[in-house]
């Protein structure tokens, strides 16, 4: 591990103790002090503020990112920047040395490998769904007999609006309904 000065790293999501004697800690530019919302909306903008040779220390990952691929996308960021990462409870996460280079690239592939095996169960599930009848999306707002009945009504007359409001319906789906029948 390389060793940089204290003053290089920007410390995110810090734990109590942290807080209650921060080290070095990087306070959101809107914050009016170190606090706890000033840490929690920090993330986004210290990873937009990174200068070369940053690192940028988090207490855990998944503090830091929500998926395998956000994270990615953050490291590539920071090392786009010239920053690196370094994570405080997982040791092999450290963008500073090659070794946490090279295991943060296995992760990166087997990451896009889950995504395909997702993408594709996902996309089988749907197939199978549509084949025994499934509807998707939201149901909808007239049954079959108010159909028939919002029908009768047009063809005697009867507006849009006064049928939607004795249906309980926006006018746009009656509307809707007419155009189905051309």
């Amino acid at each position: 591990m390389g060793a940089l000065a204290p003053s290089r790293q920007k410390r995110l999501d810090p734990s109590p103790l942290l807080i209650a004697q921060p080290l070095n800690p990087f306070r959101h530019p809107k914050a009016p002090s170190w606090s706890l919302e000033s840490a929690i909306q920090c993330p986004r903008h210290c990873l937009l503020s990174t200068d070369p040779s940053d690192v940028v220390t988090v207490t855990r990952l998944d503090r830091l990112a929500r998926s395998t691929r956000d994270l990615l996308d953050i490291s590539e960021r920071l090392s786009a920047a010239g920053a690196g990462l370094r994570s405080l409870a997982e040791p092999w996460a450290d963008t500073t040395t090659p070794a946490g280079r090279m295991a943060l690239t296995i992760s990166a592939g087997i990451a896009e490998f889950e995504r395909s095996l997702i993408a594709e169960r996902t996309g089988e599930g749907r197939t199978a769904a549509r084949a025994r009848g499934v509807r998707f999306g939201r149901p909808p707002a007239l049954g079959g007999d108010q159909v028939r009945l919002v029908k009768r009504l047009r063809a005697e007359g009867m507006s849009a609006r006064e049928i939607a409001a004795s249906l309980g319906v926006h006018r746009s789906t009656i509307h809707r309904l007419e155009q189905e029948k051309s």
